[in-house]
């Protein structure tokens, strides 16, 4: 894979799991704001605001979404790339050439082969006739 590409897939990857991550800190935050009705400046309020089970759902909802962001942006990256590098190195058009001219020689050296044993057999059969008398 060239250094460009593996840049742009770099940057893709990076891109959506920052993106799902802040997301995720957004759910979280606004789970905050929900349990205090403001955002919490303090440790204390922070604490206080923590306990609350609105900050807990939406944690999870936060961590959640930045995990399954994550992962999705490493599946598809990994697959987007993978299948462009190997429609870059798999030709379907010179695979195919290569197998027809293979094809090309085996019938080739077949029809080799099939005219050697016609001529065996011709020269069989004039030896033998000439080789066969009749008596009278």
């Amino acid at each position: 894979m060239d250094t460009k590409a593996a840049l742009k897939w770099t940057l893709y990857y990076r891109g959506v799991a920052w993106a799902s991550g802040l997301i995720g800190i957004g759910f979280a935050l606004l789970g905050l704001k929900l349990s205090n009705g403001a955002l919490p400046l303090s440790w204390e309020g922070m604490t206080q605001a923590a306990a609350s089970v609105e900050f807990a759902v939406l944690g999870l909802i936060g961590f959640a979404v930045w995990q399954v962001g994550k992962t999705a942006a490493y599946y598809k990256t990994l697959t987007e790339a993978t299948e462009a590098q190997m429609a870059e190195r798999f030709d379907p058009e010179l695979i195919k050439s290569d197998v027809l001219s293979v094809l090309d020689e085996r019938l080739a050296e077949m029809h080799t082969d099939l005219e050697a044993t016609r001529r065996g057999v011709e020269e069989l059969e004039t030896s033998d006739a000439e080789s066969f008398e009749l008596d009278d």
